[in-house]
């Protein structure tokens, strides 16, 4: 990358940063607005750390010793608030089923720690620090990308579920879904660049995460409507003439789990 092009996406970084806080604020104010924040209050959780953390790294002169303790000390926050996320994405997508919902918290952590093995074996590759100038930074966005790849994988499961079983959902829980599929995408696939040549690609690592995550802003400043909280009559059916064979086979399966009996066998 020549200088001339390095200042052009320097210059781009900047801008969708500073695009992105207004747009995290926005869309905050436009969650308290619709009344939707008791709904995904960990959704608000979220964009309330990003967006606290943005403005104090705004307000600090980078590459100094505080401006790098906001960044760390924001890290774990947010890896747990990731979690969070992901986990009420999945609660309000079985919250009609509790049969499903209750088999569901038993066998949920399995899952997450599942998809973290499989992301940890991903990106194991990765963990070489040889040629890293600032290993601590390193390790941080290795743990980061594992685990937005080990929930990208997780949400990938609950949107095959939901592609097979035509279960409703609320419009809004598809757009905050996707959103963060998309998210935690365009992240993983940052830290990989960057990965690649810490030197000659951090800058368009992070104007490519930034510009992910400025797109989901967007998106969802655009999309979250209070008419979306309406559970609708059908769901994603995709196929045909088999979707309320199916959907009879979900709440059938739903209400023996709630009964305690054992769930009937089906054939499809």
């Amino acid at each position: 990358m020549t200088d001339a092009s390095a200042k052009v996406v320097e210059y781009l970084v900047g801008l969708i940063w500073a695009s992105g806080t207004f747009f995290t604020a926005a869309l905050i104010s436009r969650l308290y607005a619709l009344d939707l924040e008791p709904r995904y209050r960990a959704f608000v959780l979220v964009l309330t750390a990003q967006l606290t953390r943005s403005l104090l790294l705004l307000c600090i002169r980078p590459l100094t010793n505080a401006y790098a303790w906001v960044y760390f000390v924001g890290e774990p926050a947010l890896f747990s608030l990731y979690v969070m996320v992901t986990l009420e994405i999945y609660q309000q997508v079985f919250e009609s089923y509790q049969g499903l919902s209750v088999l569901g918290r038993r066998s949920l952590w399995t899952a997450l720690v599942c998809s973290l093995a499989v992301s940890v074996t991903t990106h194991l590759s990765e963990f070489d620090l040889t040629h890293e100038p600032i290993q601590i930074l390193r390790i941080f966005q290795m743990l980061e990308t594992t685990l937005c790849s080990a929930l990208l994988v997780f949400l990938a499961v609950v949107a095959a579920f939901l592609t097979w079983y035509p279960a409703p959902v609320r419009r809004n829980l598809l757009v905050y879904a996707f959103g963060f599929s998309l998210f935690f995408a365009t992240l993983s696939a940052g830290i990989f660049l960057r990965n690649l040549d810490p030197v000659r690609y951090t800058k368009l690592a992070d104007l490519m995460r930034l510009s992910g995550s400025t797109c989901c802003l967007v998106g969802w400043l655009v999309l979250f409507r209070k008419r979306w909280e309406v559970v609708p009559k059908e769901g994603m059916a995709l196929h045909g003439a088999c979707a309320s064979r199916l959907l009879a086979q979900l709440e059938a399966l739903n209400k023996a789990l709630e009964a305690g009996r054992k769930p009937p066998q089906y054939t499809v």
